[in-house]
């Protein structure tokens, strides 16, 4: 009796947000710590997927390779070098399970799928993408683009018990 097995395997995983190059860091400007990580790559049956997101710090890393290996912020748990999500293409920043991200950090990110194959689960990774954590820069670009005069600003206070 023979068996035939039908092995399905995604082609690849292209991240598309957010971020980039890590030459391309001021391009790649997030304006929240709960960043919503954005992929792409075809569906398989009996895959499973993982993200990991790294502080990179150029006084310690010479690349995005080194900076992911070392500490993560996700996940949490540093016996773990990957977090486990569902298999979709797009993916929160956990409040929970994960050390804040913080303003003016660099961060990078990459998704990996496990795929099963007759001879044992085979792990596709994708490239890495690098990101810059900025709040403060939202408020000064809305003054800056406004022509906000703060001369002008009035502030009313309400004390009510």
């Amino acid at each position: 009796d023979s068996r035939t097995f039908l092995v399905e395997s995604p082609v690849s995983i292209s991240l598309e947000s957010p971020g980039g190059a890590l030459s391309d860091t001021l391009d790649n400007i997030v304006y929240s710590t709960f960043p919503i990580f954005q992929w792409s790559s075809q569906s398989c049956n009996g895959c499973n997927s993982f993200i990991r997101v790294a502080k990179f710090n150029p006084e310690i890393h010479s690349s995005v390779e080194e900076a992911i290996e070392d500490q993560r912020v996700l996940p949490f748990d540093q016996s773990e070098e990957w977090y486990s999500i569902d298999n979709v293409n797009s993916f929160q920043y956990p409040p929970s399970d994960a050390y804040p991200l913080e303003e003016g950090n660099i961060y990078c990110w990459q998704i990996m799928k496990t795929i099963p194959t007759p001879s044992g689960p085979e792990q596709m990774l994708s490239s890495i993408y690098t990101f810059m954590i900025k709040l403060i820069i939202v408020l000064i670009k809305i003054f800056i683009n406004s022509n906000f005069n703060f001369t002008s600003l009035n502030l009313r206070i309400d004390r009510r018990a």
